[in-house]
């Protein structure tokens, strides 16, 4: 019989003015689907910290550019990014099932002139298979 695990996965860091920033999840050991996105923004960052997903088999991120696998957003939509200004950013999904072996990648893309804070939770629902 399988079960179900209801995971959330925290990413925190900051991005500083015109730069880029990476961060990754330790590899996801067995398969699972993405049910939740939750995304903090503070007042002052005017929809221009943009925060990317990314499903991806690489344990090592590029030096700049976004990381290499699944673009978790973006699909019939005009962006492929969430952006708020002193709002919290929330998504109920039921993604496809993703194998085991990958890592969750947020990419922070920051167009301010500010050093912004990234602060997200992806919960995610994985597979214990019995």
């Amino acid at each position: 019989m399988d079960e179900y695990l209801i995971l959330p996965i925290p990413f925190q860091g900051s991005c500083a003015a015109g730069d880029e920033e990476i961060l990754s999840s330790d590899q996801i050991d067995s398969p699972f689907r993405v049910k939740r996105i939750r995304a903090s923004f503070i007042l002052g960052s005017n929809r221009l910290l943009h925060l990317k997903i990314f499903i991806s088999l690489a344990s090592q991120n590029p030096s700049s550019g976004e990381p290499t696998g699944y673009a978790l957003l973006g699909f019939y939509g005009n962006v492929s990014y969430l952006a708020g200004d002193d709002e919290v950013v929330e998504l109920e999904i039921n993604s496809q099932i993703f194998n085991g072996g990958q890592h969750l990648k947020v990419y922070a893309q920051n167009l301010d002139t500010s050093t912004h804070t990234v602060d997200m939770i992806i919960t995610l629902e994985k597979l214990q298979g019995d």
